[in-house]
């Protein structure tokens, strides 16, 4: 019983936020509300159900961010990224 709770303690530790830095502007937006990232040449999009957010960066370090964070999102080619369930 132990375990367990300490497991999902864990799990509820997860931060589910991801950060970026667009137009100076700052955002910190949960990961339940972004649909996918698409990048080009160090821009990467980040889209959401109603919007689209773009900021600088490579995609390499949005994977890093995200395999740190634990979430179950996919890389279907090396310029998207799927989140599980879409």
């Amino acid at each position: 019983m132990e375990k367990l709770i300490s497991d999902v303690y864990e799990k509820l530790q997860i931060d589910d936020k991801f950060a970026f830095k667009s137009n100076k502007t700052y955002y910190n937006i949960s990961l339940n509300k972004i649909m996918y990232f698409m990048s080009k040449k160090r821009i990467t999009n980040v889209y959401f159900v109603d919007k689209i957010c773009t900021f600088y960066g490579k995609m390499n370090d949005v994977e890093i961010n995200l395999r740190k964070k634990q979430v179950d999102f996919w890389r279907i080619h090396h310029s998207f990224w799927l989140i599980r369930g879409i």
